[in-house]
């Protein structure tokens, strides 16, 4: 079984039929399907536990080594939760390396004024305000 499966069976073991179906999650780019259907729907409710899960997943995904785990985060994930998510509960849950890391997915999906809004509320927060094209996409 494949490390992501094994690290997705322990995080979110109410996925546990799903992730040992092949046919129902195939690789990690489907789990983060699912996995970003269940982070809206906690982020609406304030589960604080399932948020914690999720971004815990994303994180260790963005710091292996293979390819598909870090870019299916970033893809899937990261360039999607200030599109979709209340910046002021989003940031709090990024460390300053996340942000700096995914930087570039922002600036590709968001307009030039909400990045103009992103950098004012992160020197706000007094957090390090990533120069126009940072991160590593």
């Amino acid at each position: 079984m494949s490390a992501w499966r094994r690290k997705a069976i322990e995080s979110f073991p109410e996925l546990r039929r799903e992730l040992n179906d092949r046919h129902e999650i195939e690789n990690v780019y489907g789990l983060w399907v699912d996995l970003f259907g269940i982070w809206l729907d906690a982020h609406r409710s304030g589960d604080d536990a399932v948020l914690d899960r999720v971004y815990d997943y994303a994180d260790w995904c963005s710091r292996q080594r293979e390819r598909d785990l870090w870019n299916s985060a970033g893809v899937c994930f990261y360039e999607h939760v200030l599109s979709h998510g209340s910046w002021k509960t989003v940031l709090p849950r990024l460390s300053d390396a996340r942000i700096r890391d995914v930087w570039g997915l922002w600036e590709h999906v968001l307009s030039a004024a909400d990045m103009a809004a992103l950098r004012k509320v992160l020197q706000e927060q007094k957090r390090p305000v990533p120069p126009p094209g940072a991160g590593a996409s």
